[in-house]
């Protein structure tokens, strides 16, 4: 975490006043990126000039992505996460919700079917 404190309202103190703490391990392109975009004054903010996100995109951390590809969702993702989620977890509840489709689809048909009415009748045809 960039900002740290021993509850909510010295970690909110720490965000407004005072500067990030970043690891040490951080490469420049990414050092850049972090420190324009968490600048605390707001016109001063990667991104927040005339140019908006082309800024963003033009910045060194991106340098030789594809926008295009990546918003066609040609680009492979550099990391794919494996996830195993327990069948039960410790509480012996299921994680898995339950099958709520076809109560859900009954409530929609018959939401759908209150609102299922003429728009007009032929009383209020003749008296037009």
């Amino acid at each position: 975490m960039p900002f740290t404190g021993d509850d909510a309202d010295e970690i909110i103190h720490n965000i407004v006043h005072e500067e990030p703490i970043y690891p040490p391990s951080l490469t420049p392109e990414i050092y850049n990126i972090i420190t324009q975009l968490l600048t605390k004054t707001p016109y001063r903010r990667l991104g927040s000039d005339i140019n908006g996100a082309e800024d963003v995109k033009k910045s060194d951390f991106f340098e030789g992505l594809d926008w295009e590809a990546l918003k066609k969702k040609e680009v492979q993702p550099p990391f794919v996460p494996h996830i195993k989620v327990p069948e039960i977890c410790t509480e012996g509840i299921a994680l898995e919700p339950p099958d709520i489709t076809l109560p859900l689809l009954n409530e929609t048909k018959m939401a759908l079917k209150e609102l299922d009415y003429p728009v007009c009748s032929e009383s209020s045809e003749t008296e037009t």
